[in-house]
């Protein structure tokens, strides 16, 4: 049986057309799943218990926690694409390798050499928090759309 660790994880954003990024200083990532939509489908025979059917997925957002590094591109990086808005490719590297997922001309490869979980998402919340006696940290929100691809280790 397989396990992942925590240590070795590793979230990677696009920058551009060109260029993809890895969020540094990040402590974990959570909320990757999706609540599934219902349609009533309930009427005027059912007397006791309404009637539904599974809708939609709706994939929810995704929470990661951050050491705030101000000093950091990257970070740079993420506060411009959370001012923006942009809607960009992330992914999502375990700790069953090391390889990094490239990007040409807006064309992605992601190596078989390691377990990748790819989805599309915006960054809709990046607070900044500073408590007593700790470091600055950062929990961004990202929004996901549409589905998430695993991309399994070979």
């Amino acid at each position: 049986m397989s396990t992942n660790k925590t240590q070795g994880l590793s979230l990677f954003f696009q920058k551009d057309q060109n260029t993809i990024i890895k969020a540094g200083r990040v402590v974990d990532v959570n909320n990757f799943g999706g609540t599934r939509t219902q349609i009533d489908e309930t009427d005027t025979d059912d007397t006791e218990e309404m009637q539904y059917s599974a809708g939609l997925k709706n994939p929810g957002s995704i929470t990661v926690n951050l050491n705030q590094d101000f000093d950091a591109a990257a970070q740079e990086d993420l506060e411009a694409l959370y001012d923006d808005g942009t809607k960009v490719t992330w992914f999502l590297g375990l700790s069953d390798g090391t390889a990094v997922p490239t990007v040409a001309s807006g064309v992605f490869t992601v190596p078989d050499t390691r377990t990748f979980i790819q989805f599309q998402g915006f960054i809709a919340d990046f607070p900044l928090n500073w408590a007593r006696n700790d470091i600055g940290r950062a929990t961004m929100q990202v929004q996901r759309s549409g589905t998430r691809t695993v991309h399994r280790k070979a």
